[in-house]
């Protein structure tokens, strides 16, 4: 049953990754359009035909990193910087908790794999003539990933122990199905603690 579950749930995480690496896609390199295969072939046949958009796209990329971010950042009343900035960071943020919840997850895989999906669109925008490639997306892309790989603990502190209950890691603390009566049992580690308890029981043994 254990070993189910667990196939299961590895067949909905990558599921949901698919469906997580299609929607970047789609915005990234579609913005927003329908995703057509055929197109990028398309387009991918005109930059070899004609070098000269594959130049026109290096003439408009950004190679400096921070100038694109500190441009943003001193325009951010302006909707499309705003969104250039915050979206970027927010479009990588469930990489990372993809990542955190994979079995192998780590902060490096969390920096590699943000930088290289990241590397990967924002390099087929420039040889695809699908868009502008700018280092401070990448720097962007990665700083999103390692915040959702840091804020996945706290987005689900709770998971399911044995015979179905409730489990806090953040508390060590087990607690009883919230549909019958609750019962929880802490282990507290405290000396002076069970040194007071120890007197106790000692004083309520004399009497």
């Amino acid at each position: 049953m254990g070993d189910a579950m667990k196939r299961l749930e590895r067949k909905f995480l990558l599921l949901g990754y698919v469906v997580y690496v299609y929607l970047l896609v789609k915005i990234i390199l579609f913005k927003y359009a329908p995703v057509d295969v055929g197109f990028l072939w398309h387009q991918l046949h005109r930059v070899l035909e004609d070098p000269g958009m594959m130049e026109n796209s290096l003439a408009f990329a950004n190679f400096t990193p921070f100038v694109s971010i500190s441009q943003n950042l001193h325009r951010l009343s302006n909707t499309h910087d705003f969104i250039n900035l915050f979206g970027n960071i927010a479009l990588f943020v469930p990489l990372g908790i993809f990542i955190r919840l994979s079995a192998t997850g780590s902060l490096f895989t969390a920096i590699l794999y943000s930088l290289g999906l990241s590397a990967g669109l924002e390099v087929s925008q420039l040889l695809l003539s699908m868009g502008s490639f700018d280092v401070d997306d990448l720097i962007l892309n990665v700083l999103g990933g390692l915040i959702g790989y840091a804020m996945y603990p706290r987005s689900i502190p709770l998971k399911l122990g044995r015979n179905g209950s409730e489990y806090n890691r953040d508390k060590d603390h087990y607690s009883a199905n919230p549909w019958g009566m609750h019962k929880s049992h802490r282990i507290d580690n405290d000396p002076a603690d069970k040194s007071a308890n120890g007197n106790a029981d000692v004083e309520s043994c004399n009497i």
